[in-house]
């Protein structure tokens, strides 16, 4: 009986080690598209990936960046589908990475009801930065 235990003590070990494993994360910066863009999550590992992807996206050079360590934490680019209004926002419930892939499970919250929002479609989007 002690022998059955503990080889199902050794796979249930083995089953959690294999699972993905949440990293903690911060907001860095938040802003909203009004042209079209599709729905992406892209991990940016320099300053150089970063910059690249800023200019691809027009987004305004942060100054966060300039002194980012990238040694510590990664910066990951949430661009969420289209909205039909600037109400809304992204919000990153967890992050996980597993197997060298990082997945962000993240959802889009509308601001508070009664306020005035443009009528217009937009995609917002979130910059975190990731622990390593």
């Amino acid at each position: 009986m002690r022998k059955i235990c503990f080889i199902l003590f050794l796979i249930l070990v083995v089953i959690i080690s294999m699972s993905s494993v949440s990293y903690a994360f911060r907001e860095i910066a938040r802003g909203s598209f009004m042209e079209a863009h599709t729905e992406s999550v892209t991990v940016l590992e320099s300053n150089e990936s970063t910059l690249s992807e800023f200019s691809k996206l027009n987004i305004p050079k942060l100054e966060i960046v300039d002194g980012f360590d990238y040694a510590k934490e990664r910066l990951v680019l949430v661009v969420a589908f289209a909205c039909p209004d600037s109400g809304y926002s992204i919000v990153i419930e967890t992050v996980d990475i597993k197997d060298g892939k990082t997945n962000v499970n993240y959802k889009t919250e509308r601001g508070p009801e009664g306020k005035m929002y443009a009528q217009v479609i937009s995609y917002p989007w979130l910059l975190a930065a990731v622990e390593r």
